[in-house]
């Protein structure tokens, strides 16, 4: 349980939202660390005007009035995530105008701020409002007239009160990643003054004989760090902290800011407004701050070791799961937190709480329509006083009801897709088969409200002018059952034959792998071709010790081993000779390894056998004498010795919290996937020379540079017209984040597109879209579904495999945020296929011989309608999309907000004189160790 440190609410029931946790006593330090109340070892004490959504207003309106427990407030479905932001915008300034009108000329408005992508994307929105408050965009005007916004009324940023919802420690608060950092940025954008700015930080220590907290000195910082590294964050064992040791005063000073800050935010009468968004399902029990399940809503401001999940939402911002967990899987990291009593210590306070992305849905779910409990942390947002909102997105929404059962709240336009739809949510919510439904079954089963009831029965009988019951239900159960295939049938139902070619372009150097091995085998089997490229290597994935291991192999080489690879790598077919025969040595070591694994061991390299560890350091090798910065320059052991020094020194004394890989880094990173990548496809019978190494893609990196560029489209397009493929394969979850999924994917369909347009698409070329680890395709019922059954043997043999081939991802980090520990992405893929199966039994009321099924969606001859026609206007309204966010996004990247992400080291300071030194007294140039130039 979390240690509150902050006031605590009176225990009891609350008539509203049930019976609240054990109460936590608070307890304040006299300033001597013995005297802190240890406990369990731990530290104590909408849719907007212009609606493109699928729900009209009226159906919007009709459900939050019956089924919102958020009974004050509004609910909005934005059409996208950039509406989202206004809409969050529109809602934090028709608050703040209320709050200011309501408060004296004197007093000022307290709002606390949350940190993250989803937030940026509003505040963004926000300050460019502010901005142009006498010349405001049409949508953005629109978003403050929707919201109840007064446009004649400018919020006067003067007289807010920024405080801060949570932080990471041990954090600097000048990192560039730093939640300090980053809102001091927003802050200085937003106008708010700088005395009125109370920020929780990560760094701050205290001295046991005086009184409040400091900032850190650079020589305490480098204590603290030493210790944590070594010993873990030690806030589960406050019997070692004496004095003496360099973390007291690190956990002392935190205690202290937590105390303190609970107090700031509870001081007159509370916050007026609070800013959230939710964490990812945890099957609907999603954190808000650092408030995990079942926190108390008596529970104040608390301090507590950062979970797995959470490390794992920050991992990028701090260069990888190693500057999470020590060397001995000991935690390093810690939270503090403003608990529930906090947050609603005002009863007026509004919450204003956006919402996006899929993974988010189960949460949404919760916050909206169940009733409050301290089990599902989002439900405390229901007390949300008049004023407040939740905004959301079609992905986000797609848990409630409103999504689910539309023929609840209006009048539906039936066609075959919803008809589908139709039979099949009612068979998985009833726990009757399609087979057995009745129109009963749907009239009887309607809520106790009127209103549903009426609504229900005049769509029954529009359906039922359609067809009879019996026919239409029947069609769907028919159709779900055609589509369930085994793997070796795929090819001949996508119409493909022996010598015809598929093209393959996907995100990451794993995502093809991990959703469809087993189409992989069945391709190669059967004697059609499979070309392979990729959009985004995932470089960022890899962490830097690993890399630094490799290198570290080599040092040990035969001098006459490194000197073979450096001539070989000259010579563009001797590359390409020597690739093959050590990939292929790598597949059969790989091959005859046993087979061994651990889900919290993120020292994977470990687990290597000595062999293993020679190939893939010689692999790394010979990539980068062949096409790296460092091509030609890494051909003996003294550089090599050099280079790695130079690297472990880099990553020892690089800032943490936002610091760039230098260029070479990144290359042996991407190398590094590469390799994995081929060793998976190679043996399973994909040629090495069809397995293409990642593209240069614009908007690929650690800082995010918007959506694809013509450029890029224009790259896949070539790669199209000269392959001419006879099945082009993509991933398909359709995610609305616009991140590199979904950027692949909407590069792929618009090259398409264009080149449908232009005559120039490859003739009857059919497209098979994939879902693996980060999503599932549900049984839909539709014509273009293929629903694969797969054996144990080949769901063990596609997970061993991933784990075998793929080392820096194996364990992975949280593939689903639902998932509740450490573990594989292979093993959220064989999770998938049992919730797959699962939901085709209850659809069809009969058990399945498989252990799993996955689902794949596809569009068969894109020159032939109606497939061509529902494509180009699928696609079309995608672009719209893009070009609606492109600016948004941009906008709210924390490169536009602060600036790029700077270098670890600089050449010119002393720690990175001493890096040159050692790459110089080698011949290596540091400038081409740092940026390839």
């Amino acid at each position: 349980m979390k240690q509150a440190v902050g006031r605590d609410r009176e225990e009891g029931r609350d008539p509203e939202h049930g019976k609240n946790g054990p109460r936590n006593d608070p307890r304040s330090s006299n300033g001597h660390l013995s005297n802190i109340d240890w406990r369990g070892g731990r530290l104590s004490d909408a849719v907007h005007g212009q609606r493109r959504a699928s729900h009209d207003h009226s159906a919007l309106e009709r459900y939050q009035n019956l089924c919102s427990r958020a009974r004050e407030s509004v609910i909005y479905i934005a059409e996208d995530i950039s509406r989202a932001g206004e809409l969050q915008a529109a809602s934090l300034i028709a608050s703040l105008q209320k709050k200011l009108q309501n408060k004296g000329p004197q007093q000022d408005v307290k709002i606390v701020f949350a940190t993250g992508g989803t937030q940026w994307l509003g505040l963004t929105a926000m300050i460019e409002m502010l901005q142009r408050w006498d010349d405001l965009p049409g949508g953005m005007k629109s978003a403050l007239v929707e919201c109840n916004a007064d446009l004649h009324n400018k919020p006067d940023m003067n007289r807010v009160v920024a405080t801060h919802l949570d932080t990471i420690f041990p954090q600097l608060r000048g990192a560039h990643n730093a939640y300090a950092n980053q809102l001091s940025h927003i802050f200085d954008k937003l106008g708010i003054p700088h005395a009125k700015r109370h920020m929780l930080y990560g760094d701050v220590v205290a001295d046991p004989d005086e009184v409040g907290f400091r900032e850190a000195s650079r020589a305490e910082w480098r204590l603290i760090m030493n210790s944590v590294q070594e010993e873990g964050l030690l806030i589960a064992e406050p019997s070692r902290l004496c004095e003496a040791h360099p973390q007291f005063k690190l956990l002392l000073g935190m205690q202290r800011q937590a105390e303190s800050y609970g107090k700031l935010v509870a001081s007159d009468g509370g916050p007026d407004i609070a800013l959230f968004s939710v964490g990812g399902s945890y099957k609907g029990q999603g954190h808000i701050a650092f408030n995990e399940s079942n926190t108390p809503w008596s529970q104040g401001v608390a301090i507590d070791l950062l979970s797995y999940h959470a490390a794992a939402g920050n991992i990028k911002d701090n260069c990888g799961m190693h500057n999470f967990y020590s060397k001995d899987h000991l935690p390093m990291c810690g939270s503090i937190t403003l608990g529930p009593a906090d947050l609603t210590s005002n009863k007026d306070v509004n919450f204003i709480t956006v919402v996006t992305g899929k993974e988010k849905r189960e949460t949404v779910k919760a916050l909206v329509e169940l009733t409050a409990d301290p089990s599902l942390p989002a439900t405390l947002l229901q007390r949300g006083a008049p004023g407040s909102a939740i905004i959301l997105e079609p992905a986000s929404a797609g848990a409630l009801r409103l999504a689910m059962h539309p023929w609840d709240f209006g009048t539906v336009e039936w066609n075959d897709d919803l008809k589908a739809k139709f039979f099949i949510s009612m068979a998985l919510h009833s726990g009757r088969s399609i087979d057995r439904l009745e129109p009963s079954d749907f009239l009887l089963a309607a809520p106790s409200s009127a209103p549903i009831r009426e609504i229900r029965r005049q769509n029954l009988n529009s359906l039922l002018s359609e067809g009879s019951w019996d026919e239409l239900r029947r069609m769907t159960a028919r159709q779900v059952r055609d589509n369930l295939v085994s793997a070796s049938q795929v090819p001949q139902r996508l119409g493909l034959e022996q010598g015809d070619l598929v093209l393959h372009i996907g995100p990451h150097l794993d995502d093809l792998s991990l959703a469809a091995q087993f189409l992989v085998d069945e391709w190669c089997r059967q004697g059609q071709r499979l070309v392979s490229f990729y959009t985004a290597s995932g470089y960022t994935a890899v962490a830097t010790p690993y890399v630094v291991e490799l290198l570290q192999t080599l040092r040990s080489a035969d001098a006459a081993d490194l000197a073979l690879i450096s001539q070989a790598a000259k010579d563009p077919a001797a590359f390409q000779l020597m690739d093959r025969a050590l990939l292929n040595e790598l597949i059969r070591e790989l091959q005859s390894a046993p087979y061994n694994q651990d889900a919290t061991n993120y020292e994977t390299w470990k687990l290597l056998t000595p062999r293993e560890k020679e190939l893939r350091a010689q692999l790394l090798l010979l990539r980068m004498e062949h096409s790296s910065c460092l091509s030609g320059r890494v051909c003996d052991q003294d550089r090599i010795a050099a280079l790695s020094d130079a690297i472990a020194e880099y990553e020892r004394v690089r800032p943490q919290w936002g610091s760039q890989d230098p260029k070479i880094v990144k290359e042996m990173k991407v190398a590094v996937r590469f390799v994995e990548e081929q060793t998976e496809l190679m043996a399973r019978g994909v040629d090495h020379s069809d397995i293409n190494y990642p593209l240069e893609s614009s908007w690929y990196g650690v800082e995010r540079n918007g959506t694809a560029r013509t450029s890029d489209i224009e790259r896949v397009k070539e790669i199209i017209l000269h392959f001419k493929p006879r099945l082009l394969v993509v991933n398909g979850e359709g995610f609305m984040d616009h991140g590199a999924h979904a950027i692949t994917q909407n590069t792929v369909e618009v090259a398409a597109m264009e080149l449908l347009q232009e005559g120039k698409l490859p003739e009857g070329l059919s497209l098979l879209y994939y879902r693996g680890v980060w999503d599932r395709t549900e049984i839909d019922g539709r014509a273009n579904q293929l629903i694969v059954q797969l054996d144990q043997a080949t769901l063990r043999e596609n997970h061993e495999s991933f784990c075998r081939n793929f080392r820096t991802q194996a364990p992975g980090l949280v593939p689903d945020p639902g998932i509740d520990a450490p573990g594989f992405f292979s093993e959220q893929v064989r999770h998938n296929s049992t919730v797959t199966k699962t939901e085709c039994e209850k659809i069809c009321g009969e058990k399945l011989s498989a252990a799993g099924l996955l689902a794949f969606n596809y569009v068969t001859d894109l020159s032939s309608e109606p497939q061509r026609g529902t494509f180009l206007r699928e696609v079309s309204a995608k672009v719209k999309e893009l070009e609606r966010v492109q600016g948004p996004i941009n906008r709210a990247s924390m490169k536009s907000i602060i600036g790029h992400e700077p270098p670890g080291v600089a050449l010119r300071s002393g720690d990175g004189q001493r890096i040159a030194s050692v790459l110089n007294s080698a011949g290596i140039e540091p400038a081409l160790f740092m940026n390839g130039r």
